[in-house]
């Protein structure tokens, strides 16, 4: 905040996504997993594991280099492997191994922590409140990338 104006919300995002950024940075060392790889993780880890990297990609609104680096990176680190598709032999899904499942859920507390601290102070009703405008929002300009894709 600057004197008594508040910040469009898109500052307020952009200066909350950066601060976490910090914040996951500095936790998410002992996992050595770095800001390019975290976020590729979480996807396959919390909400759908088998992704070619296409889907990665396209899900999180990354170039496809970026999502392979993330890849080769977690691939060394043991975390991920890949496979070719049943289905397809062309594709290549990526998969969690038993090493990222065993961290889970350490890696989660990770998340639960910024969750905390981003929420201090809010009463219950608040932080449904916080979380449904975020997310509505997040839906907003998903809806609409996506859009513009077709």
């Amino acid at each position: 905040m600057r004197g008594n104006v508040r910040m469009s919300v898109m500052e307020a995002v952009s200066s909350i996504y950066r601060v976490s950024q910090l914040y996951i940075s500095d936790k998410a060392k002992k996992f050595s997993v770095g800001r390019g790889q975290w976020y590729v993780l979480n996807r396959l880890l919390f909400d759908e594991d088998g992704l070619t990297n296409k889907e990665l990609a396209d899900d999180l609104f990354v170039d496809k280099a970026n999502i392979t680096r993330a890849v080769k990176k977690l691939e060394s680190e043991g975390y991920v492997y890949h496979k070719c598709s049943e289905e397809d032999l062309r594709k290549i899904n990526i998969y969690v191994t038993d090493k990222a499942e065993d961290m889970c859920e350490d890696y989660h507390k990770v998340f639960m922590g910024l969750n905390n601290v981003l929420l201090k102070g809010f009463s219950e009703e608040e932080k449904v409140m916080a979380r449904e405008f975020v997310y509505r929002m997040s839906d907003n300009i998903t809806d609409y990338m996506n859009d513009r894709k077709k």
